[in-house]
């Protein structure tokens, strides 16, 4: 199966796809404060290079995975309206998954031991977004809703401390592994391009105890 893998962060998109046992990947770089239009035509062009690499064009691509954010903006909208126009044209199998799911689903391949994870991610306005997993046969289960870290912990309300906190999370292969979620359960490409909107993150009550 040819698949095309996008996690748009906030100041990085990585991009890889994959076509039988070749990959190639891209990482992009950008200041999320100075995102245009272009960004759109920039991405298309990237995939398209990537499928050229993988000796495939976009027309070959069988399926979607990307991550709906939170994530830049102006950045997660351009992304996901190009998978949404290909998914939608290419009538494509899609799997979406949120940044922090895409987050402990890392975690838990790299700690095989690992039984459960607190998934941070800097919201880049002075505070992080938070969620917990447990490992369900490797894939990652929701046992929180998303919050905020300073309602959590309190002594993380200072922006410096978060950043510390979440700067050893943020990693730029991201594309890679949601190929390998994709491998081990190719069941979950039951989506379309509908499931491709965006999620910024939001601050409910919680209703389960974090760990």
């Amino acid at each position: 199966m040819t698949v095309l893998a996008v996690d748009q962060g906030y100041h990085f998109c990585s991009v890889a796809v994959q076509q039988e046992n070749r990959v190639a990947q891209k990482i992009l770089s950008f200041d999320a404060g100075h995102l245009n239009h272009s960004l759109t035509c920039f991405f298309l062009s990237v995939v398209n290079d990537l499928c050229s690499h993988c000796g495939i064009t976009l027309e070959n691509i069988e399926a979607i995975a990307a991550t709906t954010g939170p994530a830049s903006f102006t950045g997660l909208r351009a992304v996901l309206a190009v998978l949404q126009g290909i998914a939608f044209a290419r009538k494509v199998k899609v799997f979406t998954c949120t940044r922090l799911e895409l987050q402990a689903f890392i975690a838990f391949q790299e700690n095989p031991l690992m039984k459960a994870y607190q998934a941070v991610l800097d919201n880049q306005r002075g505070d992080a977004f938070i969620q917990t997993f447990k490992k369900n046969h490797n894939i990652p289960l929701a046992v929180s809703d998303v919050g905020l870290l300073s309602e959590v912990i309190a002594v993380h309300q200072n922006p410096r401390n978060i950043r510390e906190t979440t700067e050893a999370n943020e990693k730029t292969d991201t594309g890679i592994f949601l190929l390998k979620w994709i491998q081990q359960d190719n069941t979950l490409l039951y989506g379309t391009y509908r499931d491709l909107r965006p999620f910024y993150g939001h601050t409910p009550t919680f209703k389960k105890k974090f760990l």
